[in-house]
């Protein structure tokens, strides 16, 4: 019974035989008597015969009373039978050989059969058990001789931990494995390998606001894969290359970083993770669709977004999915149609894919509560705009979070709650230039505009919101332009100036007109000549 135990809650008769040193007649007639002591109770007989312990306490009990030595042989000699039995299918039994192997103290093994139990973890999005795995992985190296192969893998296994660690926002545990690769890489003189630390830098240093340095660390990852045409580095790297320009407002550059994925990862490539949590190919796809939306191309940004969409299905992989109705969703929102972009939003979150990625769930819980706060459901979207205002600041989310503090203070204003907008889009304003968000400076000088027409400052009201118009034509947001435009049209024509409401009027009308645009319900609008 020891043997059974260690082998675990469940025990199959070929592996109990195989490590037993008894001969199948003996074997069997052990197991009859455990059976019929009430022990062990047959559960399968087809097309492997396995037993199960029918009590937990009986099989930690004997587990426990073995001998610490006793247990590592028998932990070691499964490994080496189950490498035996299941030579042609050892996938399928990595989880239990990586345990049997960690507790044998195989450290060799139990380093490969940890990363690869890790790798198939992440596969399927169970974020948190991969990153145990890897931790685990890291621990049994930690055991081997330092030699150049252990080092390299060390550098490797928390470069694979960082990816599974990004889904969760675990920004400090990641700052740690970057800092401990770079040490590494340096000690190896590992021109490649660095660079693949500063790649994940660049993303790091994004999502902190730290646009400057994300830039630095992308373009020098860049460099050295292009000069070792190491595709991989280079698509891994443009992603939060791209997104630093994007969060920025710098659309048209943005959209080049993302364009060079796009068109190298066609076939058999665009199905290609790359060891990240999602598809690089409809990723980038998804997030040219948003950065056209901005512009208001939105035809073209409609052709992006649906070749993303189809690339993420294809693949059946989730998380690409939700960022693809992600992208299709703010394509449907600044283009006016709020109803569309409420169900791409809603289908992003539907497939659970984020239920454990603070990261997705709070990129696409932003955009969903403002649309529902627009729809006139405003209680359910303040709701999850301050959900995920909560979740961004505990998870020490910057980027683009002066966006979801704007959503929030345009949604308090929509429900009447003006000295609450008025708080939350300065603290939004203030957010954005601190980090140099200019696309969102514009959101928020737009929100606050608003504010101050609806608190009967117009001088102040129309300030700002030439303010935002300013900022929106210099990055070419042509969207936000009309909303402004229609804006400062409503505030000079309460002020009986209106000459000047008219051509204001006239350019959102032709910006309307020319984008095939289309405003939200006016009841469900902030209206800037202050009725709400």
């Amino acid at each position: 019974m020891q043997e059974a135990a260690v082998i675990g809650h469940d025990v199959p008769f070929g592996l109990l035989h195989a490590i037993s040193r008894l001969s199948e007649d003996e074997c069997r007639v052990s197991l009859g008597d455990l059976e019929r002591a009430g022990f062990l109770y047959a559960t399968q007989l087809f097309p492997d015969l396995q037993y199960t312990f029918k009590h937990s306490l009986t099989h930690d009990v004997t587990y426990s009373g073995l001998l610490h030595e006793r247990r590592r042989e028998i932990h070691g000699r499964i490994v080496e039978s189950m490498e035996t039995l299941y030579a042609d299918r050892l996938g399928e039994q990595v989880e239990r050989l990586a345990e049997h192997a960690a507790r044998g103290q195989l450290r060799e093994k139990a380093v490969a059969y940890l990363r690869q139990a890790a790798a198939k973890a992440a596969d399927r999005q169970a974020y948190r058990e991969a990153v145990a795995l890897f931790e685990q992985a890291l621990a049994a190296l930690a055991q081997l001789p330092e030699t150049r192969a252990n080092l390299e893998q060390a550098v490797d296994l928390r470069f694979e931990l960082r990816n599974v660690l990004q889904p969760l926002g675990d920004r400090e545990r990641i700052a740690e494995c970057l800092q401990e690769a770079r040490d590494l890489a340096a000690r190896l003189d590992d021109a490649s390998r660095m660079a693949w630390v500063h790649c994940y830098l660049t993303e790091h240093f994004w999502i902190l606001g730290r646009y400057a340095d994300a830039a630095a660390a992308g373009e020098h990852a860049l460099a050295i894969g292009q000069r070792l045409a190491d595709l991989p580095l280079q698509v891994v790297t443009n992603l939060p290359l791209g997104l630093a320009y994007h969060t920025q407002g710098d659309y048209r550059r943005a959209i080049d970083y993302f364009q060079w994925n796009a068109t190298h990862l066609k076939g058999d490539r665009a199905r290609d993770r790359f060891g990240m949590f999602v598809l690089p190919a409809s990723f980038s796809l998804s997030f040219i669709a948003w950065a056209l939306a901005e512009l208001g191309e939105f035809a073209a940004g409609a052709v992006a977004g649906e070749e993303g969409l189809r690339i993420a299905e294809t693949a059946e992989h989730p998380f690409s999915c939700g960022y693809a109705h992600l992208g299709l969703g703010v394509l449907s929102l600044r283009q006016g149609d709020v109803r569309r972009a409420l169900r791409s939003f809603e289908r992003a979150l539907s497939a659970g894919a984020f239920a454990e990625s603070p990261v997705g769930f709070s990129y696409v819980a932003l955009h969903l509560g403002y649309a529902r706060a627009l729809s006139g459901r405003l209680d359910d979207g303040i709701a999850l705009l301050e959900q995920t205002v909560t979740l961004a600041e505990s998870k020490r989310f910057v980027a683009r979070h002066a966006l979801r503090l704007a959503y929030l203070g345009e949604a308090y204003l929509l429900a009447g709650r003006t000295s609450d907008a008025a708080a939350i889009a300065g603290r939004a304003l203030a957010l954005a230039e601190e980090h140099d968000e200019r696309a969102n400076q514009a959101y928020a000088l737009r929100v606050l505009g608003a504010v101050s027409a609806r608190g009967g400052k117009p001088e102040k009201a129309e300030a700002r919101l030439r303010a935002a118009l300013n900022r929106a034509e210099e990055l070419g947001m042509r969207p936000l332009q009309a909303h402004c435009h229609r804006g400062l049209a409503a505030v000079l024509a309460a002020g009986d100036r209106d000459d000047a409401a008219a051509t204001h009027r006239g350019s959102a009308a032709a910006l309307i007109e020319s984008m095939h645009m289309q405003f939200w319900d006016a009841d469900r609008l902030v209206d800037l000549n202050g009725r709400g």
